[in-house]
């Protein structure tokens, strides 16, 4: 990772954040768009990735992070540490390439739903075929962080979950993982512009 220089979201949930807090947060993540996506595209660039808007382009960057996302061998399920820096850029990429091909979208600070696990979160707002006033948006940063968990899970980097008592029944979380394992589809990137054209009533 020789040259990138890692930035970190506030470790805090943007949740728990005031209001003014998090409008800050996020103005200061729509500011540094740019200079995040183009130190990616630095970091792919030296193992001959061209950071870009195609579909091709989109697939050789999801190719490019399945084969470099380290785990964390100290800390059991955890990527190395600057792997968050790393997805959360990819998901700020992602989001830039929707709005470059669907220029009705846009970013957007969400505010609507205090349960809402997007609440107070830079998101994607705006698809045609939705109703405003359902207020539905699409996270790339956090889908990022969550496809990056499940490819390290995938691969056996998993947190050992224990069991839970539920109605006086013990489950062991661990054995229905083991029947239900996580799965990172290695076209995942490129499904994600799919659908968003698809919610955005047209085409990729």
């Amino acid at each position: 990772m020789k040259g990138y220089i890692a930035e970190y979201p506030d470790a805090a949930s943007p949740r728990g954040l005031s209001r003014a807090e998090a409008r800050r947060a996020y103005n200061a993540f729509l500011e540094s768009r740019a200079a995040r996506v183009q130190m990616l595209g630095e970091l792919v660039g030296r193992d001959g990735v061209t950071l870009g808007g195609s579909d091709a382009e989109v697939q050789a960057l999801n190719d490019w992070f399945l084969s470099n996302l380290e785990p964390d061998l100290e800390w059991p399920g955890e990527p190395m540490v600057v792997w968050y820096s790393i997805a959360h850029d990819i998901g700020i990429h992602l989001g830039e390439v929707m709005i470059a091909r669907h220029p009705n979208l846009r970013w957007e600070f969400f505010t609507w739903g205090k349960k809402s696990r997007h609440f107070q979160r830079p998101v994607i707002m705006g698809f045609r075929t939705e109703d405003p006033k359902f207020h539905t948006s699409f996270d790339p940063p956090a889908a990022a962080q969550l496809y990056m968990r499940n490819a390290l899970a995938e691969r056996g980097h998993t947190v050992p979950q224990g069991t839970v008592e539920v109605r006086g029944v013990v489950i062991d979380l661990d054995a229905v993982r083991r029947r239900h394992p996580p799965h990172a589809d290695p076209t995942e990137l490129v499904q994600w512009l799919t659908i968003a054209a698809r919610r955005n009533g047209g085409d990729a």
